[in-house]
């Protein structure tokens, strides 16, 4: 059969390179003149940037990304370095301790930062330990034997039970029920930021994997209390670059072609079946298969067309909320910023209202930098991402869209 996948980003390639090695005839078009989509790295005068991910999750062995790299036997091309971010506030910061002493640094620490929200702080970290567990033990489930698999269930279930009250909070009532200070709001919620997603309208529940302590240190052990493992965070050594790179040679390897500068302007549909795709530059591109890795609207309301589709669906999609952008300046540096920032990933936050902030950025309000800024310098974990004597780094901020 023949396949067209739409779009080289990660998704895009991967796919592409699974139907490819299923024997699939796969050509892969591409917008942009070179793949990668947002994990690409920006290359000038001897610098790299990343695009986009900075800090990947469940890449280490035996979680889902390493299985994806193992499986299109390209793991050796992806060296991955345990990373993790580091928060400044305008009255304190978080970076991981020269001496390790305790997973629990993190909650010590907002314990000295807050003395009169101890209490409500060791609640929060019960409630995360828990959360996380659960997390672990669903993971775990995988690909064990029937009599294991279901004693991991009931376990996940018992561990769930208490966590459900959770289930409709947002995480504005999640912070309210734990915490008074607004700064101490701020530490689990500026995350968010990220989502451009307001804490009223963010789930409750999927505050302690964003807030994982291992984002925060690398040192922290993976291994749960009941044999599963929590998620690891990693630096992609020579840049995110390199992860698409692999995954377009285990493409191109199994037969796939990739088509760079190509614009796909319509998907071809005949009696409810795809047919190919119709490209901006006339040609057409018969396919059996078509997979679209791209935005919901672009797709279906321009690519397939609403014609083609029930009306449930149309509506649905047009009322799907858009993400917001990000401005990003990339930058090479001809001094060292380790005096000024510690490690590769800082998230800098100029106050504690994130609600605040993310609406102003929904309503189209662009305050350059003045809400807060991340900072990453690639080239503090991969030096040769930088001449030497000199660092790659990249500031940006969301921005609306």
């Amino acid at each position: 059969m023949k396949a067209v996948v739409i779009g080289a980003g990660m998704s895009g390639l991967t796919i592409a390179a699974y139907l490819a090695r299923a024997g699939y005839s796969v050509t892969l078009f591409e917008q942009f003149s070179q793949p990668g989509g947002v994990t690409a790295t920006l290359r000038q005068a001897g610098f790299g940037w990343d695009l986009g991910p900075l800090l990947v999750e469940g890449f280490q062995p035996r979680e889902r990304g390493q299985q994806v790299l193992e499986e299109l036997d390209i793991a050796q091309q992806v060296d991955l370095i345990p990373g993790e971010r580091a928060y400044h506030f305008p009255e304190f910061e978080f970076w991981p301790p020269d001496v390790f002493t305790s997973p629990n640094w993190r909650q010590q620490r907002l314990e000295e930062i807050f003395p009169r929200e101890k209490s409500g702080i060791h609640h929060y970290y019960r409630f995360y330990w828990r959360t996380m567990q659960a997390l672990a033990l669903n993971k775990s489930g995988g690909d064990q034997p029937a009599l294991r698999k279901t004693w991991q269930q009931l376990r996940w279930l018992q561990t769930y039970l208490p966590l459900r009250r959770y289930e409709l909070w947002s995480a504005a009532r999640l912070m309210d029920h734990f915490f008074r200070d607004p700064r101490l709001k701020a530490v689990f919620t500026s995350i968010l930021t990220d989502f451009t997603t307001p804490p009223d309208r963010f789930p409750a529940l999927a505050i302690p994997p964003l807030n994982s302590e291992h984002a925060f240190d690398s040192r922290i052990s993976r291994r749960s209390p009941n044999n599963g493992s929590y998620p690891s965070h990693s630096f992609v050594h020579g840049g995110i670059g390199r992860l698409t790179r692999a995954v377009q040679s285990a493409f191109e390897t199994a037969g796939g072609k990739l088509v760079a500068s190509a614009k796909v302007a319509q998907i071809l549909i005949d009696d409810y079946q795809v047919k190919g795709i119709l490209l901006e530059d006339g040609r057409i591109e018969p396919a059996d298969l078509v997979i679209a890795s791209g935005g919901a609207q672009e797709t279906f309301l321009h690519l397939v067309g609403a014609a083609h589709l029930p009306g449930d669906l149309t509506r649905q999609v047009k009322e799907m909320p858009r993400m917001e952008s990000v401005l990003m300046v990339h930058l090479g540096l001809d001094f060292d910023p380790h005096t000024y920032q510690r490690g590769p990933l800082c998230y800098y936050f100029q106050h504690y209202d994130i609600q605040a902030a993310i609406e102003d950025c929904i309503r189209g309000i662009y305050k350059p930098g003045s809400d807060g800024f991340r900072i990453y310098i690639p080239s503090m974990h991969s030096p040769q991402m930088a001449p030497d004597g000199y660092f790659a780094l990249t500031v940006y901020a969301t921005a609306p869209n």
